[in-house]
């Protein structure tokens, strides 16, 4: 008896603590770090998957600028003091967060919801001149959810990011792909330029490693013949 009183109450508490979470999650005086913290302790102890995709679902514009909020964030605390422990877990944090954005609101996501801000993120986390062991792989992974969930809404742009996944593969169209993203510079660009997060270490054999871990995570992942499928027909570099 005493044993359920005592799990009974944890329960409670647990449940008392969520709440708290998800109002501090919704209030627009915190900031974001606050926010996108009781965010991800929102979802670390929801009971049911259902309950935390009734939340999405009720409140995806208050996730939605969280979690790009927070990667603005994380991404300036990068450049700015490097990537130490703390801005890679801040890093990797955002991601997580990004992940469930993908998971709980794809029907959102699918009708091209946030299309122009997802695709300026992902073009970011791919940016070829990031540092392939702190977030290739994830932001890949993230970027093939993505593409799958829009499937016949893919623009070009984003066709070309997937063709060219894999370093030295070619565009199928012409100025579009990671590869012109590569070549952008300061120089040559105005202000909506999209640049690296946390620079390679590396010069040429982490380009080699880069392209054998980028084609290793293709053809590993699920649904990856079915997203390129997907391609226009008239593609030219359709496979």
């Amino acid at each position: 008896m005493l044993s359920c009183l005592r799990n009974y109450r944890y329960i409670y508490l647990q449940s008392e603590d969520v709440k708290k979470s998800a109002a501090k999650v919704l209030d627009p005086k915190k900031d974001t770090p606050t926010r996108s913290k009781h965010l991800r302790i929102f979802l670390d102890n929801a009971d049911q998957p259902h309950e935390t995709a009734l939340f999405f679902e009720n409140h995806y514009s208050h996730v939605f600028y969280i979690v790009y909020d927070a990667f603005v964030g994380a991404e300036l605390n990068l450049r700015q003091k490097g990537a130490h422990k703390a801005q890679r877990e801040e890093l990797e944090s955002v991601l997580y967060l990004l992940e469930k954005v993908l998971i709980y609101l794809p029907e959102h996501l699918g009708r091209k919801w946030q299309y122009h801000a997802m695709g300026r993120l992902m073009s970011k986390l791919l940016h070829p001149g990031n540092s392939w062991k702190l977030i290739k792989r994830e932001a890949m992974r993230l970027f093939l959810l993505w593409y799958q969930i829009l499937g016949d809404g893919a623009g070009d742009h984003l066709h070309a990011m997937f063709a060219t996944l894999v370093p030295g593969f070619p565009s199928p169209y012409q100025g579009l792909g990671l590869t012109a993203l590569a070549a952008l510079t300061p120089d040559t660009c105005v202000s909506i330029c999209i640049f690296d997060i946390i620079l390679p270490q590396i010069g040429f054999q982490l380009l080699t490693k880069s392209a054998k871990l980028s084609a290793s995570i293709l053809f590993l992942t699920g649904g990856t013949c079915e997203s390129f499928r997907n391609m226009p027909s008239d593609s030219p570099t359709k496979w």
